[in-house]
């Protein structure tokens, strides 16, 4: 027979005529199966990278429209990272934003979707302060460049402990061999050091920086040598 046979016939006595894939037409399809899942998943993960980070844009994004509120409810002074002079356990930030009014659900709702992924844990808090700029009081007005200065990003506690819930990063330790507390670079790369991190700046614009940027305006003094620049 001329040409390639599509379909085998096969003929059964006392049965009408089937029509069968070959064992090549099989292996054909698997194979082209294949190829459009090696072509089709890279794009799929892409997708669903940036629907992680446009949920934890949108989060900081109203993070910081608490940060503005407090600070319009507070003669201007933005909330620091600690004050001992409220309950015990209520303490930190993200409670003083709440019993002010200004961030209704803190626990539940601070949590970017790939920090669950790192942590495999759907309940871990994985949004964070700037606790080493935000460690007392500051003016909104006072602050000289509040387009650079962060005052949130995704991170995550390895222990997974509370405690002040947010990156602590000094000048000249941004590096894998910080001690400090990190913040969580996951989005849209494949290892710590070349993935992107979701911040939230004091002027209320979100941003997904690099790892080598993101110490740049985390402390007064790096904040200061970036304005001078």
């Amino acid at each position: 027979m001329k040409g390639v046979q599509k379909m085998e016939k096969i003929f059964f006595p006392g049965e009408k005529v089937k029509w069968r894939f070959t064992l090549i037409e099989l292996l054909v399809v698997i194979a082209i199966i294949a190829i459009l899942a090696a072509i089709l998943l890279p794009a799929l993960n892409k997708a669903r990278e940036r629907g992680h980070m446009a949920t934890c844009m949108n989060i900081h994004k109203q993070l910081g429209l608490a940060f503005q509120q407090y600070a319009d409810d507070s003669d201007g002074y933005l909330p620091k990272k600690k004050d001992n002079n409220r309950p015990s356990g209520k303490q930190h930030w993200f409670w003083i934003l709440e019993d002010n009014g200004h961030f209704k659900n803190p626990v539940q709702d601070l949590r970017c979707p790939v920090g669950k992924v790192a942590k495999r844990n759907s309940n871990m808090f994985s949004v964070g302060m700037n606790l080493f700029y935000f460690y007392t009081w500051r003016k909104q007005s006072r602050i000289p460049k509040p387009s650079v200065l962060f005052i949130s990003g995704d991170w995550y506690e390895e222990s997974q402990n509370e405690g002040e819930i947010g990156f602590n990063w000094r000048d000249g330790k941004a590096n894998n061999n910080d001690t400090g507390r990190k913040p969580l670079f996951r989005h849209m790369g494949t290892s710590y050091e070349n993935g992107q991190d979701v911040v939230g700046c004091v002027d209320g614009h979100v941003e997904a920086v690099l790892f080598n940027d993101f110490p740049l305006a985390t402390s007064p003094s790096a904040l200061q040598k970036r304005i001078s620049q």
